[in-house]
């Protein structure tokens, strides 16, 4: 890739044109909808506000998550000053194809 923007748009625009695939829904290609389901589980965030449990379920797999791509980070950088950089590139690339996937739906509703 060219550039670090370019590659997240290029993730972005992978879940975007994804619609012709999640329409033909079987169980090959279920795991398509796991970015997208993340995202929405993402943007049900101020359900924190109103159920106690649901907080406590969201910060649980906000933490494995986040752990996740701590420890995904620490392997696969290679010099201690990029870790930070690194750390915010795999979050961007694995939530971008769920935004993509979410901007499609938008978008398909709309025609």
């Amino acid at each position: 890739n060219a550039n670090i923007f370019h590659f997240i748009k290029k993730r972005f625009l992978y879940g975007y044109f994804m619609w012709p695939i999640l329409r033909k829904t079987n169980f090959k290609n279920f795991y398509f909808y796991l970015p997208f389901l993340f995202v929405l589980f993402l943007l049900s965030f101020p359900l924190n506000l109103y159920f106690e449990d649901y907080k406590n379920l969201y910060l649980f797999i906000l933490a494995l998550y986040t752990s996740t791509v701590i420890i995904e980070t620490i392997r696969v950088s290679k010099n201690f000053f990029n870790t930070p950089l690194i750390f915010f590139i795999l979050i961007l690339a694995n939530i971008s194809p769920g935004f993509g996937i979410l901007a499609g739906l938008l978008n398909f509703n709309k025609e």
